[in-house]
């Protein structure tokens, strides 16, 4: 094995400013003997002290905006197997928690009966009262997220996902610049929530480590045989999400899954949300939606280079939604 460490002073240039930051990168490279291939599992780290940038959570009103002039937008650029009408089942988490006839809700999860596009996913999104499936919503909410059943893809099955979260980065003690923590109580806690983005049980080098775990997952799958243009990472507001679309994924079984969950955890230690890849009644973020906790869309990542899609992420979260003339 190979190792090269580097420490750098760089900018990066955004449409309105330029960021300073320190970045130490280390390049490890272990090679398979039964591929040409080689594994990088090059880390980036970057002082999240040197970052500027605040998130915040989403108002009431943003979160309207979003869903009436910007949702479409995006999510009409969605892969097929990402259209509405091949979904079994969408998911609504509310702003707070909701009045049903049913009693009071903090997610709701819908069979798909009636949604065929975006502009009906956008209805429901801006009038859960009058547009619920089942009429069992008694006011109107915004949501801070909408999720779809991995599961029962119309034409296609059941999409191979991964999650890696930036608050499991954190809490595990991946990242160098604060200890993981064990509960809610932990110390550890309020030094993690005093770097920036600032209040978040992480910090801007958790979330770069998140998308760097991405590009290592993708690489990983590529020596295993899956096609390149059918892996697919997205920024998920507060870490990342891979959409496996090779026609070979669809039809794996949960065994096969546990297994290649259990290979990315335990040998090249990924650290994979658990409970996403083989679960099959499983919901992730839908893309094109709002992460209401960052103010951020959940979008495809095409930047080839980790660090570069961090900056990305970064730039896109630095204005509000929209101006106080349109909210």
């Amino acid at each position: 094995m190979r190792i090269i460490v580097k420490c750098i002073q760089k900018e990066f240039p955004t449409k309105s400013h330029k960021i300073s930051y320190q970045m130490v990168i280390i390049y490890t490279y272990p090679f398979s003997k039964k591929s040409t291939l080689f594994l990088s599992n090059m880390t980036c780290q970057i002082n999240p002290e040197t970052i500027k940038s605040t998130w915040n959570p989403s108002s009431e009103k943003e979160i309207k905006y979003f869903y009436q002039h910007i949702f479409p937008q995006i999510a009409n650029k969605n892969p097929e197997y990402l259209n509405p009408k091949n979904i079994s089942e969408f998911g609504f988490a509310p702003l707070r928690p909701i009045s049903t006839n049913r009693g009071t809700r903090d997610f709701l999860r819908r069979t798909n009966t009636s949604i065929s596009n975006i502009k009906d996913l956008q209805a429901i999104c801006l009038n859960i009262k009058e547009k619920d499936p089942i009429k069992s919503v008694l006011e109107n909410v915004q949501f801070k997220g909408i999720y779809f059943k991995l599961n029962n893809i119309k034409n296609h099955g059941w999409l191979l996902a991964f999650d890696i979260d930036a608050k499991n980065i954190a809490k595990s003690g991946l990242c160098p610049f604060h200890s993981g923590y064990e509960n809610s109580t932990d110390s550890e806690i309020s030094l993690i929530q005093s770097l920036p983005p600032y209040q978040y049980l992480y910090c801007f080098n958790c979330l770069l480590l998140s998308i760097q775990y991405a590009f290592d997952l993708k690489n990983i799958l590529i020596e295993w045989g899956f096609n390149k243009n059918s892996i697919h990472i997205l920024y998920s507001g507060q870490g990342t999400h891979i959409h496996v679309t090779d026609p070979i994924s669809w039809n794996l079984g949960t065994t096969s899954r546990e297994y290649i969950k259990t290979t990315l955890i335990q040998k090249y230690q990924i650290p994979l949300d658990p409970t996403v890849t083989n679960d099959a009644n499983r919901v992730l973020r839908y893309p094109g939606s709002l992460n209401a906790s960052v103010t951020k869309p959940v979008s495809l990542i095409t930047e080839e280079e980790p660090i570069k899609a961090f900056y990305r992420v970064l730039e896109n979260a630095e204005p509000r939604i929209a101006t106080s003339s349109y909210i």
